[in-house]
């Protein structure tokens, strides 16, 4: 079981559907099609198209602070 808490709106999924093989990782490990993922808590993809979305605008000498948790546990299983 993953839950992910998070100050940000959004969560991006990344599951490396274009790797080819061709990076390696520790111990000269190739990374293949569908070997990894990533959760990444972020703003909107696409906010800064859309004026109702919170902004995602960063100006200079803002500063930019984020929390983000990842809690990993094992469900109970129900007998059906």
């Amino acid at each position: 079981m993953l839950e992910v808490w998070t100050t940000e709106p959004g969560l991006q999924f990344y599951s490396s559907n274009f790797l080819k093989g061709d990076f390696k990782g520790k111990d000269g490990t190739a990374y293949a099609k569908h070997s990894a993922f990533a959760f990444e808590a972020q703003d909107y993809p696409d906010a800064i198209n859309h004026p109702k979305f919170p902004s995602c605008l960063l100006k200079p000498g803002d500063t930019y602070h984020q929390v983000t948790e990842y809690h990993l546990g094992v469900a109970a299983t129900q007998p059906f």
